[in-house]
């Protein structure tokens, strides 16, 4: 039985999913850069055998600019292990003038809470706004226990 690593590899060296080939061998490359270097990096793509590195910050930019012959390096060292590397001939950064949020929440990890209140409370009290916030105040409590028991 084959595991979904060998799928996967099957998968990709069918001429409709080369991309995802492709995509695979960029994550590799950038896996191989500095981690400052990684952290950085919002994306990638390649045109007429060059490689983009869109980043996120000037000052990576700089540092990237200043390190240029490690980049260089890294790449004929890829190319020599990654078949599909073997195209790209040359690595040009940019920052990118979009914003990009990366996507740090974990859903499963966020704490739910069930409602202690019953909203069953009195208040004694003559001002109408106050009253008036307060019977909202309860609505929304019912509402959250009829969600719960959903």
């Amino acid at each position: 039985m084959k595991n979904v690593a060998e799928i996967i590899s099957h998968m990709s060296n069918t001429p409709i999913l080369s991309k995802l080939k492709r995509g695979r061998s960029f994550k590799t490359f950038i896996s191989i850069l500095p981690k400052r270097f990684q952290e950085h990096i919002l994306f990638t793509y390649e045109r007429n055998s060059v490689l983009f590195l869109a980043l996120d910050h000037q000052g990576i930019l700089m540092e990237l600019n200043y390190n240029s012959s490690l980049i260089k390096d890294l790449l004929i060292m890829a190319k020599s292990h990654d078949e599909s590397l073997k195209s790209v001939n040359e690595v040009r950064w940019f920052v990118s003038n979009k914003i990009y949020k990366k996507d740090t929440s974990d859903s499963s990890t966020t704490p739910r809470y069930t409602e202690k209140s019953d909203a069953t409370f009195e208040v004694k009290s003559s001002d109408a706004d106050f009253l008036e916030k307060i019977e909202k105040i309860k609505e929304a409590i019912k509402r959250n226990i009829e969600f719960e028991n959903e």
